[in-house]
Formats: structure tokens, sequence, C-alpha cells
């Protein structure tokens, strides 16, 4: 079968196309600037540089291919421009949409976030039908893009939305400031430390989206993330353990509320956030999810527990030296 994904250099998107290669797809790939890695191309991988944004580009990419599988993303952390964010991943998100349907793809899978529900959820696990609340400039491009996507569905050309969880396992330098601050005690826990989180291995975020591509059914939306939810004095606690670091002190959590409300006013008229922000979301964020809808439809069954996923992480780094 042939399939496209755009992305394909990232930290999941490089999984998914070995994965793609080893069920004997033929792939093609859009990338913003020619991989470091020539393997690809030696192992029959057709290689596009350009940008999603770019009607022409994409049309390259999809042509003939039956899936496309849409990771292309801004990230929206730092200094980067909201309109950055938002031109990359809604405009990026319609055109592959719109291109892909004109070229006769049969299934478009994009590559959503948890962001898109926001940092601070009830205290239960939510499904895909809960309210879209997001408080970032990534997660407010991201459920824009779903809009859009969801406008451009139509007869015999599927959208399937994967809604992706915070991912841990090798190749992921997202993790990584984290990972070694939390070695060197120098990040607390925000409070009690009794939120949730809800983080994935690599491994499980490729099979899921492998059953989006052959199993998701039309205007679906999933929610995709690991077996099991963990509390962050927990998650921090095995990092530390993992590390071979004492676990991380406690801090009272008010200070870094506050500065979440004034980043909240910051960014409303600069469109950027202050420093760390990105980071202070997470560790006071709680969310965990309902895995129901991908079970049963996909037969979506995560196996890599926190424990492990974390030392998959950990000994990557140690293995590239960054530790």
């Amino acid at each position: 079968m042939r399939v496209a994904v755009t992305g394909a250099a990232g930290f999941i998107g490089s999984p998914l196309v070995d994965r793609l290669l080893s069920e004997r797809h033929d792939v093609t790939v859009l990338v913003r600037r020619e991989p470091d890695d020539l393997s690809l191309r030696e192992r029959g991988v057709s290689v596009i540089l350009g940008d999603v944004r770019d009607e022409v580009t994409v049309g390259r990419t999809v042509r003939g291919a039956e899936v496309v599988y849409h990771m292309a993303r801004a990230k929206g952390h730092g200094a980067m421009p909201a309109s950055e964010v938002q031109s990359t991943n809604v405009a990026g998100t319609a055109i592959v949409a719109d291109v892909s349907a004109r070229s006769g793809v049969r299934s478009l899978v994009s590559c959503s976030s948890i962001a898109v529900y926001g940092h601070h959820l009830p205290d239960v696990p939510i499904d895909e039908s809960a309210p879209l609340r997001p408080d970032s400039a990534y997660g407010r491009s991201k459920a824009a893009a779903e809009d859009s996507l969801r406008a451009r569905t139509r007869d015999g050309f599927d959208i399937v939305i994967a809604r992706i969880s915070a991912v841990l396992g090798p190749g992921c330098l997202s993790w990584l400031s984290f990972v070694r601050s939390i070695g060197r005690r120098r990040l607390p826990v925000i409070g009690a430390g009794a939120n949730w989180h809800h983080p994935a291995d690599v491994a499980d975020i490729v099979d899921g989206l492998v059953l989006c591509g052959r199993s998701g059914t039309r205007s679906a939306t999933y929610n995709l993330a690991g077996p099991e939810p963990v509390r962050l004095r927990e998650l921090m606690a095995r990092i530390a353990e993992e590390l071979g670091a004492r676990p991380p002190r406690s801090i009272p959590a008010a200070p870094i509320g506050w500065y979440l409300r004034l980043n909240g006013v910051v960014e409303r008229y600069t469109g950027k956030d202050l420093p760390s922000v990105a980071g202070a979301r997470f560790l006071t964020s709680n969310r965990r999810f309902d895995l129901t809808r991908a079970n049963r439809e996909l037969g979506f069954q995560p196996k890599v527990g926190v424990r492990e996923a974390v030392k998959r992480t950990v000994d990557w780094y140690r293995s590239e030296g960054f530790l």
C-alpha cells in the first residue's frame, strides 16, 4: 500500500516510518530539511523537501497514497510566535486535508494533542466527548485544526483524529531537560504532587497510529495514551530512581499558580509565553484519559507502563551521551 507521512523526521514520525517499512508499505515522506541519516533513501523511501503550507509540495507527497499520516506541527514552546504556530498547525492541516481529498486519498490520520482539553481537567479519566478548553497557543491551534478537519469530512474520504498524550521513549528530546533537572535535584514537586499525568511510550503511540490508519472510522477521534496514569510525585520519583538520584523536594503550589495566571495576561496581549511556562503548565497539569473508544474500535491496547517507558528513555539518553 502507498502511504505518505508529513513530519516524518520527528520523534514519533521516524519510528512510524520504520513500522510502515517493516510492513512493506511504499512510503513517501515530507520533511522540511534533508535528513542527516541517508538510510531512508537507501531503504526505498521517497523523500520530498518542503512545507505543509505549500500545496504543490503536499500534492507531490500524497499523490497516489491510500493513507496519509499528518504528523507535521509547530510545537509552540519557547519564543515561537503564536502566528507561526497557528499557520503551521491550522492552515497547514487544512491544506493537507484539501489536497489529500482532491488526490483520492482514502484516509487521513491527523495527529492532534491532548492539549486541546487544557491542562487542568476534572479528577476523572476523560473521553473524547469532553469539552475542548485549550489554555495555550499550541492547544488552541490544535483545537482549531480539528474544527477545520471536521468541516472537510466527506463521502469517500475518512478523517481520523488522534489526540496524543505526552510521549516518552528512545528518541525523545522534549523530556531531556526535565529528566536532567530531576537528576540534579533542581526540579521540585509542586505542592503535594497528587495531580495525574498519563504519558505513553512511543512504541504504543506508533501502534495506535497504525491502527487509526487501518481501522479508524470516518470523523472518529481517539485518545492515545499509555496503559496507566501516574501521579506527578510518583512519576518524578521513578525518574530519580532510574537516575540513581534522591527523590525531588516539594515547594508550595501557590507561587506557580500566580505565575501561570500572569502568563495568561501576557500571552493574551503579546502572543508569547513567559519563560519556563511550558514546564510550569506540565508540572501543575491534571490529566488522565479514557481509552475505551480506541480499545473498542481500533483494538488499541498499550503495553509499555510508566516504569518501563522511563527506563527506555533514560537508557537512550545515556547511550547518546546526554546524561
